[in-house]
């Protein structure tokens, strides 16, 4: 019994440890490309992204058939809105922070994607944020699955928010050494109880 208490003394601890160093070093950080699209991590949730200069004049029914086959999804707008949340644009310095990660339009300073739609309409919704603009913007059911936004012109640029299907996020090495110290206090422990039964 008193075995059983130490394990789960030493497991508790650790991921008592682990949640504390997720949370103090939530941020956006680059990912490694996933098939051949540029992509970013949120560490506070663990999602990948696609990031928002994949894609040029292609229509939202295009981007998403390749996010698909590149085995993303659409994200719904709480997923956008819990990223856009926890990285505000609030001033120009923020603003070209969470850019450098994520990524955006190729002429202007913008970053914008479209995403699920908060009603049933059958248009996509988009979230946005200009160099400058206070906050992140969305409007909701304004864009055509069909019809590239800007069209042909060097505006094209919409992107998709896009979550990688299952993404579960790789600990980063802080997380991993405080898991393996864990593991090691509750490795610990079952050697002293075995040393103390013989």
């Amino acid at each position: 019994m008193a075995f059983r208490r130490n394990i789960t003394a030493g497991l508790l601890a650790a991921g008592s440890l682990l949640l504390a160093a997720s949370g103090a070093s939530a941020a956006l950080v680059a990912h490694s490309d996933v098939d051949g699209f540029g992509a970013f991590e949120d560490t506070s949730t663990g999602l990948v992204w696609l990031r928002l200069d994949n894609f040029f004049n292609e229509t939202p029914d295009q981007m998403l058939a390749a996010a698909n086959g590149a085995g993303f999804s659409l994200a719904d707008e709480s997923q956008v809105q819990a990223l856009t949340s926890s990285n505000p644009v609030s001033d120009d310095a923020s603003w070209l922070a969470v850019e450098a990660v994520t990524g955006g339009a190729p002429n202007r300073q913008l970053m914008w994607a479209f995403s699920s739609p908060l009603s049933d309409v059958g248009d996509y919704s988009y979230t946005y944020a200009y160099e400058g603009d206070p906050s992140w913007s969305t409007v909701d059911n304004v864009a055509p699955h069909d019809v590239v936004q800007n069209g042909g012109g060097g505006d094209a640029d919409m992107n998709i928010w896009a979550v990688e299907t299952g993404a579960g996020g790789v600990p980063e090495p802080a997380a991993w050494a405080l898991m393996i110290g864990g593991f090691g206090m509750a490795g610990a422990a079952l050697r002293r109880r075995r040393m103390l039964v013989a």
